[in-house]
């Protein structure tokens, strides 16, 4: 796994603006405080993390050609857009496991609706 250092992630926020995490796989154990009740929760397998940019013009108007001919979209093709013109590191299987991959292309898909109000 390829750690991001907390210098590098404020280094591309300055560069990019606000930076999309995808996590994959994260294992977290919810444990409760017997003294105060209260519940904290507690990673215990850190799973695949990946850091995306936000989508330019250019990188929209190429995920749009994703189109089908019926006018519906394909999710997984658009993601793959979105995944390799905006990824700027983390866990490489993300890129290169396809146990990762389709699943990181859906969520870089869902990211795009998120930024451009298509959900």
């Amino acid at each position: 796994m390829s750690k991001i250092s907390k210098a590098q992630l404020t280094e591309w926020e300055i560069k990019y603006g606000k930076l999309k995490e995808i996590v994959l796989d994260r294992e977290v154990e919810r444990i409760k405080d017997p003294k105060t009740g209260k519940t904290k929760e507690v990673i215990i397998n850190a799973g695949k993390v990946g850091y995306l940019r936000k989508p330019d013009r250019a990188t929209i108007n190429a995920m749009t050609k994703t189109v089908r001919a019926d006018q519906t979209i394909d999710t997984i093709s658009s993601g793959e857009v979105v995944l390799k013109k905006c990824w700027l590191g983390g866990d490489e299987q993300i890129n290169t496991n396809d146990r990762y991959y389709f699943r990181a292309c859906m969520e870089a898909n869902h990211y795009l609706n998120e930024i451009t109000g298509f959900l």
